[in-house]
């Protein structure tokens, strides 16, 4: 797994929030959608690593749905 890659999905996971704040989805849908690979694309253990590390940076949360999915979403201000 290269950093460069890392690096690369947790901008492009940063500009989606930027545009989109409350928008959440799924890892794979983030993969998928939320950032523009080029071909070869990525394993997805990359976006997963990049939203790990935004996590742990505060900036974002992870929440379970009824069905048992795991969905993304921008980390909402502290009160």
């Amino acid at each position: 797994m290269r950093e460069a890659d890392i690096l690369f999905a947790m901008a492009a996971i940063r500009k989606t929030l930027m545009h989109s704040p409350h928008v959440k989805d799924t890892a794979k849908g983030v993969h998928e959608f939320w950032i523009a690979w080029e071909e070869p694309r990525p394993l997805i253990s990359v976006t997963v690593r990049a939203l790990e590390r935004l996590q742990s940076l505060g900036e974002m949360e992870v929440l379970r749905q009824q069905d048992g999915s795991m969905v993304w979403r921008a980390k909402p201000p502290s009160e």
